[in-house]
Protein backbone atom coordinates (compact mmCIF):
# COMPACT_ATOMS: atom_id res chain seq x y z
CA UNK A 1 0.00 0.00 0.00
CA UNK A 2 1.90 3.47 -1.13
CA UNK A 3 2.17 5.69 1.80
CA UNK A 4 0.42 9.57 1.24
CA UNK A 5 1.52 11.85 3.76
CA UNK A 6 -0.26 13.83 5.80
CA UNK A 7 -1.29 17.83 4.59
CA UNK A 8 0.86 19.79 7.54
CA UNK A 9 -1.83 21.50 9.89
CA UNK A 10 -0.42 21.72 13.08
CA UNK A 11 2.57 19.47 14.92
CA UNK A 12 2.41 16.65 16.76
CA UNK A 13 4.12 14.56 18.78
CA UNK A 14 4.28 11.26 19.04
CA UNK A 15 6.45 8.57 21.37
CA UNK A 16 8.31 5.53 19.22
CA UNK A 17 10.16 2.90 19.87
CA UNK A 18 13.65 2.94 18.42
CA UNK A 19 13.17 -0.34 16.76
CA UNK A 20 9.43 0.27 15.29
CA UNK A 21 11.13 3.82 13.70
CA UNK A 22 14.11 1.84 11.93
CA UNK A 23 11.27 -1.01 10.52
CA UNK A 24 9.20 1.96 9.43
CA UNK A 25 11.38 5.12 8.92
CA UNK A 26 10.50 6.49 5.74
CA UNK A 27 7.14 6.27 6.64
CA UNK A 28 8.15 8.10 10.11
CA UNK A 29 10.38 10.68 8.22
CA UNK A 30 7.56 11.30 5.88
CA UNK A 31 5.39 12.43 8.83
CA UNK A 32 7.81 14.66 10.03
CA UNK A 33 8.78 16.44 6.94
CA UNK A 34 5.28 16.73 5.34
CA UNK A 35 2.85 16.21 8.39
CA UNK A 36 4.38 18.80 11.21
CA UNK A 37 4.48 15.65 13.56
CA UNK A 38 7.64 15.52 16.08
CA UNK A 39 8.79 11.78 17.05
CA UNK A 40 10.33 11.24 20.21
CA UNK A 41 12.56 7.71 20.18
CA UNK A 42 11.93 5.63 22.70
CA UNK A 43 14.24 2.29 24.00
CA UNK A 44 12.43 -0.13 26.94
CA UNK A 45 10.15 2.92 27.50
CA UNK A 46 12.77 5.59 28.14
CA UNK A 47 13.39 8.54 25.63
CA UNK A 48 16.55 8.51 23.46
CA UNK A 49 16.38 11.44 21.37
CA UNK A 50 13.76 12.99 18.80
CA UNK A 51 13.07 13.59 15.18
CA UNK A 52 11.76 17.22 13.93
CA UNK A 53 11.39 19.11 10.67
CA UNK A 54 14.24 21.14 9.62
CA UNK A 55 11.79 24.20 9.72
CA UNK A 56 11.67 23.46 14.01
CA UNK A 57 15.72 22.54 13.72
CA UNK A 58 15.92 26.35 12.58
CA UNK A 59 14.15 27.45 15.23
CA UNK A 60 15.57 25.68 17.67
CA UNK A 61 19.17 27.22 16.19
CA UNK A 62 18.11 30.46 16.08
CA UNK A 63 16.88 30.85 19.86
CA UNK A 64 20.31 28.98 20.79
CA UNK A 65 23.22 30.94 18.97
CA UNK A 66 24.09 34.20 20.35
CA UNK A 67 24.10 37.55 18.30
CA UNK A 68 26.04 38.09 15.46
CA UNK A 69 27.10 34.17 14.89
CA UNK A 70 26.27 32.21 12.72
CA UNK A 71 25.06 28.32 13.43
CA UNK A 72 27.50 25.63 11.95
CA UNK A 73 26.44 22.32 10.94
CA UNK A 74 29.61 20.76 11.24
CA UNK A 75 29.63 21.11 14.93
CA UNK A 76 26.86 19.12 15.47
CA UNK A 77 26.61 15.63 17.79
Amino acid sequence: MPFTPRQPTRSETESVDLWVFIEGAIGFLSDVTHGGTRLILTFDGKALGCVVSMEDYQKLQQQEEPKGETPNEQNLP
